[in-house]
């Protein structure tokens, strides 16, 4: 899943602001490379119904904000699953879709804090 956003300010002030905006909403920060325009957060954890998905923000400048959700998630095995395959009743896959819900949950926020510093998001 990926969003554009569009800055009319230079590149490393606007950087810098979403450093800023990604603090203030609770991501930590894990990679933060000022040479390269990338910002990676930490994984966090949300609950959909059964399923349970982690997931962090990439972060990525060039002459537009990208920003991209990578994220795993957690399903439940089925009985005979757990037969064959042992006790873990969890099984991680990737996920390249995420619920439409969990994206607005992630993203919102995150665009209302843009929108203050003039980055806004691609129409």
């Amino acid at each position: 899943m990926a969003w554009q956003f569009e800055f009319n300010q230079p590149k490393a002030r606007a950087f810098a602001q979403c450093r800023t905006v990604l603090e203030d909403n609770g991501y930590d920060i894990e990679v933060y490379a000022p040479e390269s325009y990338f910002i990676v957060t930490t994984e966090r954890s949300d609950h959909h119904l059964l399923q349970k998905f982690d997931y962090a923000l990439v972060l990525v400048f060039n002459d537009r904000l990208d920003i991209y959700i990578t994220a795993s998630k957690y399903v439940y095995k089925r009985g005979s699953q757990l037969a064959l395959l042992g006790r873990e009743m969890l099984n991680q896959e990737a996920a390249d879709r995420l619920p439409y819900r969990l994206q607005r949950k992630i993203i919102e926020p995150l665009q209302l804090s843009l929108q203050e510093y003039q980055i806004l998001p691609v129409q």
